[in-house]
Parts: structure tokens; C-alpha cells; sequence
């Protein structure tokens, strides 16, 4: 029984950390795009999108809404004050979580680059229910990711999780990704 009630808790932490605790509406479904994702870093996917009328395949470059990650080049340090390579923890935490699956993201606008702007997940099953896994909010609530509040507080709550639970950059000490950006490049 202790057993059962012990994977029940890892698996609702981990249903839990995926999941936006914000109600603010930040994203609309006005477009959406749906594909194999190829992880470019921390906070940016490509999903490869078949179009049947066309008969072709379209790469979208989705930047995830609302979250910001290190850069691949960014050091942290650990709980341990050891550095490490952050940006490239959370590009191989984001590979690892979309895995092959397909993702859906949806959407109502494109940045300055001409990415689109998503919120984005995967389908699952936990325990017997289909559910949709946000990979915004586990990047933040994980601490692969913090919450880009410049843009929106969707991910706050994400954020605050992190902090409470010290995971991921919240261990140790790190520049925020924005901050170090405007240092290193």
C-alpha cells in the first residue's frame, strides 16, 4: 500500500508540474499546429507539420510562450556552488520530455523573428485518463525555465514551485536567461 500511494504521489507531482496554475488568458486557440517536434534549446521547438491539400511537410518554429531558459552557452551553479552547463540541462530536459511524440501547440501570434508564439503539450495517459502536459509549464516548474513576466504571468505559479522545491537553476545561483543574454551577446 505504502508502495502504491508512493508512485500515485510521483506521478501526480509529475502531472502537476507540467500544468499551468494560472487562469490568465495570455494565448488563444485562433491557430494551432500539430507535428513531430525537433527541440532547438530550452524554450524553442521546431514541429514538422504535414498539410494533405498541399501533400508537403511545413517546419514551424515555435518559441514557448510565456517561459524563458538558459542559453546554451549560460553556466549556473549547482546546490554544491559547482558549475554546470544549464543551458544544455534544459535542452536535454525539454528532448527528453517531448521524446518522439507528437506535439500540439496552439496560438494567436508570432514574435520579432517570425516564430510563433505557443503554448504547447503533449497527450498522455496517467492512470487510465488522457490528459494534455503542458512543456511550458514543466520547463518551469522543473526550473529548466523560469517565467518571462515581461510577457505574461501565466507561468508564475510554475515559477514559484521551482523556487519552493529548489529544482533545476533554483538550486544554486544562475542569471536569469534575459539578464545574461544582455552580458554574453
Amino acid at each position: 500500500m505504502k508502495k502504491l500511494i508512493f508512485s500515485f504521489s510521483i506521478i501526480l507531482t509529475a502531472f502537476l508540474s507540467t500544468q499551468s496554475f494560472s487562469n490568465e488568458k495570455t494565448v488563444s486557440v485562433k491557430y494551432k499546429i500539430y507535428g513531430k517536434a525537433k527541440v532547438t534549446d530550452g524554450d524553442t521547438i521546431v514541429i514538422k507539420q504535414w498539410y494533405p491539400i498541399e501533400k508537403i511537410y511545413k517546419n514551424h518554429k515555435v518559441r514557448l510562450f510565456g517561459i524563458d531558459a538558459p542559453e546554451k552557452k549560460q553556466i549556473c551553479k549547482d546546490k554544491n556552488n559547482k558549475d554546470y552547463n544549464c543551458g544544455i540541462v534544459a535542452t536535454k530536459a525539454l528532448r527528453n520530455f517531448v521524446g518522439n511524440q507528437n506535439v500540439l501547440c496552439i496560438f494567436d501570434n508570432w514574435d520579432i523573428y517570425k516564430r510563433v508564439l505557443g503554448i504547447c503539450g503533449i497527450a498522455d495517459n496517467l492512470d487510465g485518463k488522457d490528459v494534455f502536459m503542458y512543456l511550458n509549464g514543466y520547463m518551469v516548474s522543473n526550473g529548466y525555465a523560469v517565467a518571462y513576466t515581461k510577457y505574461s504571468k501565466k507561468f508564475q505559479k510554475n515559477e514559484d514551485f521551482a523556487k519552493k522545491y529548489k529544482r533545476g537553476v533554483w538550486q544554486g545561483e544562475f542569471d536569469m536567461p534575459w539578464e545574461w543574454r544582455r552580458k554574453n551577446k
